[in-house]
């Protein structure tokens, strides 16, 4: 599930993932397709087709989801205002029970949307490793929301909320959520705008907090790289600042 067919150097309009993946939907349930093969779909044979068609899906959606350890859902736009998207994706995520890396970066997902759509899967996964949200809407309230089930999830290492609208008050969210509690190794947050007041809170987390098994923070920028208060709690807990 979720393939990667860009080629570098090509604008991404042009590139075969961009034209392929655009629009694609979350996954079907199977009882969601049968009710499109009765009520929706056309069949020289009626009853007899919408069996067989039923029973083939049923079959690769078992093979798919039982196997499955990584879904890329990169730029399909599913930040729609009902957040029809998040809530399909939602229903059929618990479906894949092997599933160790889930990537929703660039879809508009509002804090709404992203939470919708990972939260229940993260306070239930035991197997969810990597969790990539960049590119999202979810500023503070997202964070805010999110904080507990990505806590909650004992399996997750990594998480990209990079370029996330976070800001120092979406940093804080995270720490007060209790996200830096949990079993995160590795964490990216450029691109938010956290200024001096997320360094400092960073850095408080990561003196005060002893559950906190943070190895890598991603930053990249030049100040905060270099920020006194956040280096010196990093170096303090070896955590790489990168």
């Amino acid at each position: 599930m979720g393939g990667c067919y860009s080629c570098r150097g090509w604008r991404e309009e042009f590139q075969l993932e961009s034209v392929c993946a655009a629009k694609r939907q979350p996954p079907l349930l199977p009882d969601d397709v049968r009710l499109l093969l009765e009520t929706e779909k056309k069949f020289t044979t009626g009853k007899e087709d919408v069996e067989v068609v039923d029973a083939l899906y049923r079959n690769f959606f078992e093979g798919v989801v039982g196997a499955a350890t990584a879904l890329n859902f990169e730029g399909l736009s599913w930040g729609s205002y009902h957040n029809t998207e998040a809530k399909a994706l939602a229903a059929v995520l618990p479906h894949f029970v092997v599933l160790e890396r889930l990537n929703l970066s660039r879809n508009a997902l509002s804090a709404e949307g992203a939470y919708l759509a990972v939260a229940d899967y993260l306070r239930g996964s035991k197997s969810l490793t990597s969790l990539e949200l960049a590119g999202n809407g979810l500023g503070t309230a997202g964070a805010k929301a999110l904080a507990p089930a990505i806590s909650s999830c004992a399996s997750l290492t990594s998480l990209d909320l990079s370029r996330t609208g976070l800001g120092p008050a979406g940093v804080k969210a995270l720490i007060d959520g209790g996200a830096f509690t949990g079993s995160l190794t590795k964490l990216l947050i450029f691109g938010n705008g956290i200024g001096d007041d997320g360094a400092k809170a960073i850095a408080d987390a990561l003196n005060k907090n002893s559950a906190c098994v943070l190895k890598k923070l991603v930053v990249d920028n030049k100040e905060l790289l270099e920020h006194e208060g956040l280096k010196a709690a990093c170096q303090l807990r070896g955590v790489e600042l990168e």
